[in-house]
């Protein structure tokens, strides 16, 4: 498993890649409740998980905040920092895809508008904003594969409509207007190369007439190594990407030919990490008991990997709060 920087070819279909170039406190209990670890940045974590929009308020608050509910088995959900907005992308199955627009710091609403050519559709998987919020890129489906789509928001067009292997992870946009995404390769019968994370910019989308664009290959896996791959995340700077495979957290140079770093280990997985306006710290959360989820909030490091069990206190001192709500963060904002 390795990072490059090496560019390729993806078809809508994708067809050709290849051009070269800590241990639990004293006595294994929780440690006293009242805040997030210390050394935490400041700011405000936004988060989802059964039905609800969540925040925490890492200056001065002591646990987890409702903040807004909605239809998740309908919708997927995104946020553009900033401009300190959430959007929630909602279908019924039988009228088009509704985008609707809130304030994060209020949580009103702001504005919504239909996604173009969109009615019917049945599933809404992932959603991601470009960090202008000019574009949306989204992956759904009616009845059938589901498909990848951008539109231009400032015109209602739909600009780009293919790369069909990217619809298995979530997608992120770097401030240039690169796509990172998760792309399955099995179809190509290279055990070597069963699966890869990479950037496609948006530009050689627009200029698609085919579906084909070219874009670069950031890491990739094997048939072992691909396994239950998602949950990406950039950088504020967009220098690195964090990711979730099998469970564990794993960071990687987005620019840069480099090894991946793994930062976490433990029998329970962890989802959903962000990283706070620093740079220097990541929220996240973990598969807790009777389906509640802790939350972590770990520094980012080059040591060993961080055990997080919390049934055996390892980690503990990570611990931002247990047996919560949130499955997932969204941002982490100033």
């Amino acid at each position: 498993m390795r990072g490059f920087a090496r560019r390729f070819i993806i078809a809508a279909t994708f067809s050709v890649a290849l051009a070269a170039c800590s241990g639990p406190d004293g006595n294994g209990q929780n440690p006293p409740g009242g805040g997030p670890p210390p050394g935490t940045p400041g700011g405000m974590i936004v988060a989802g998980g059964t039905g609800f929009i969540h925040t925490f308020n890492t200056s001065s608050g002591t646990e987890w905040q409702k903040r807004l509910s909605y239809s998740a088995p309908w919708s997927t959900v995104t946020t553009i920092p900033a401009n300190r907005e959430l959007l929630i992308a909602n279908t019924s199955g039988a009228n088009p895809v509704v985008v609707e627009v809130y304030d994060l710091d209020t949580f009103g609403l702001k504005r919504s508008f239909e996604w173009p050519n969109s009615t019917s559709m049945t599933t809404l998987h992932d959603f991601a904003a470009t960090q202008d919020g000019a574009y949306l890129a989204i992956t759904m489906e009616a009845l059938s594969d589901p498909f990848f789509e951008v539109i231009e928001v400032a015109t209602g067009e739909i600009v780009y409509t293919g790369l069909d292997t990217l619809v298995g992870s979530n997608f992120v946009w770097t401030a240039d207007n690169d796509l990172i995404g998760v792309a399955s390769l099995g179809y190509l019968n290279d055990p070597g190369m069963w699966g890869a994370i990479v950037r496609i910019p948006l530009q050689n989308m627009l200029d698609s007439e085919d579906g084909n664009v070219d874009g670069f290959l950031i890491q990739t896996f094997t048939r072992a190594e691909f396994d239950y791959l998602s949950y990406l995340a950039l950088s504020p700077d967009d220098s690195e990407l964090v990711y979730s495979r099998a469970g564990d957290l794993w960071i990687i140079k987005v620019y840069e030919e480099s090894e991946p770093h793994q930062l976490t280990t433990g029998p329970v997985g962890l989802h959903g990490a962000v990283f706070s306006p620093s740079g220097t710290h990541i929220a996240v959360a973990a598969g807790g008991r009777y389906g509640l989820d802790e939350t972590y909030v770990i520094p980012l490091h080059r040591g060993p990997p961080l055990f997080i069990d919390h049934g055996q206190g390892a980690g503990n001192e990570y611990l931002l709060e247990q047996n919560t709500l949130v499955d997932w963060m969204l941002a982490w904002l100033p």
